[in-house]
Protein backbone atom coordinates (compact mmCIF):
# COMPACT_ATOMS: atom_id res chain seq x y z
CA UNK A 1 0.00 0.00 0.00
CA UNK A 2 3.03 2.59 -0.72
CA UNK A 3 1.21 5.70 -1.57
CA UNK A 4 -2.13 4.93 -0.01
CA UNK A 5 -3.19 7.17 2.94
CA UNK A 6 -6.95 6.49 4.32
CA UNK A 7 -9.23 7.20 1.51
CA UNK A 8 -6.24 9.13 -0.61
CA UNK A 9 -3.98 7.62 -3.10
CA UNK A 10 -1.35 9.06 -4.57
CA UNK A 11 -0.83 8.76 -8.30
CA UNK A 12 1.44 6.24 -8.59
CA UNK A 13 1.05 3.50 -6.07
CA UNK A 14 0.75 0.13 -4.79
CA UNK A 15 -2.53 -2.89 -3.61
CA UNK A 16 -0.14 -5.01 -2.13
CA UNK A 17 3.26 -6.67 -1.93
CA UNK A 18 3.39 -7.99 -5.57
CA UNK A 19 5.77 -5.37 -6.90
CA UNK A 20 3.32 -3.89 -9.12
CA UNK A 21 3.16 -0.09 -9.68
CA UNK A 22 -0.66 1.14 -10.38
CA UNK A 23 -0.91 4.03 -12.29
CA UNK A 24 -4.00 6.53 -11.57
CA UNK A 25 -4.28 10.20 -12.79
CA UNK A 26 -6.99 12.29 -13.70
CA UNK A 27 -4.34 13.45 -16.73
CA UNK A 28 -4.66 10.41 -19.26
CA UNK A 29 -1.10 11.74 -21.01
CA UNK A 30 0.90 12.16 -17.73
CA UNK A 31 4.26 10.89 -17.75
CA UNK A 32 5.39 9.08 -14.79
CA UNK A 33 8.86 8.07 -13.62
CA UNK A 34 10.90 5.63 -11.63
CA UNK A 35 11.83 8.44 -9.13
CA UNK A 36 8.39 9.91 -8.89
CA UNK A 37 7.37 6.51 -7.17
CA UNK A 38 10.37 6.06 -5.03
CA UNK A 39 10.00 9.37 -3.70
CA UNK A 40 5.97 8.72 -3.33
CA UNK A 41 7.79 5.75 -1.05
CA UNK A 42 10.24 8.28 0.67
CA UNK A 43 13.13 6.14 -0.50
CA UNK A 44 16.13 6.42 -2.80
CA UNK A 45 17.03 4.48 -5.56
CA UNK A 46 20.42 4.49 -5.23
CA UNK A 47 21.58 2.86 -1.91
CA UNK A 48 24.81 3.84 -0.34
CA UNK A 49 27.46 1.41 -0.66
CA UNK A 50 25.77 0.22 -3.50
CA UNK A 51 25.79 -0.53 -7.36
CA UNK A 52 22.62 -0.57 -9.16
CA UNK A 53 22.02 -3.38 -12.13
CA UNK A 54 18.92 -2.72 -13.59
CA UNK A 55 16.22 -4.57 -16.34
CA UNK A 56 13.98 -3.62 -18.02
CA UNK A 57 11.91 -6.40 -19.62
CA UNK A 58 14.82 -8.51 -19.77
CA UNK A 59 17.03 -5.93 -21.04
CA UNK A 60 19.58 -3.65 -19.25
CA UNK A 61 19.07 -0.47 -18.63
CA UNK A 62 21.19 2.94 -17.61
CA UNK A 63 17.71 5.10 -17.38
CA UNK A 64 17.42 4.50 -13.54
CA UNK A 65 15.10 6.99 -11.74
CA UNK A 66 14.39 9.03 -15.46
CA UNK A 67 12.87 5.39 -16.49
CA UNK A 68 9.22 6.18 -18.16
CA UNK A 69 6.87 3.73 -16.36
CA UNK A 70 5.06 2.21 -19.32
CA UNK A 71 2.22 -0.62 -18.93
CA UNK A 72 3.26 -4.08 -18.33
CA UNK A 73 6.88 -3.46 -17.97
CA UNK A 74 8.93 -5.81 -15.42
CA UNK A 75 11.48 -4.11 -13.69
CA UNK A 76 14.44 -5.55 -11.65
CA UNK A 77 16.35 -3.57 -9.60
CA UNK A 78 19.56 -6.12 -8.94
CA UNK A 79 21.62 -3.82 -5.67
CA UNK A 80 25.23 -5.29 -5.41
CA UNK A 81 27.63 -4.52 -2.31
CA UNK A 82 30.88 -2.33 -3.43
CA UNK A 83 33.99 -3.92 -2.61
Amino acid sequence: NIGIVRSCMAETHTHDASGTIHIESVDAGKIFTLDQFFAVWDKELQREGYDLAMTVDGTSSEEGGDLVLKDHQVIELNYIKQL
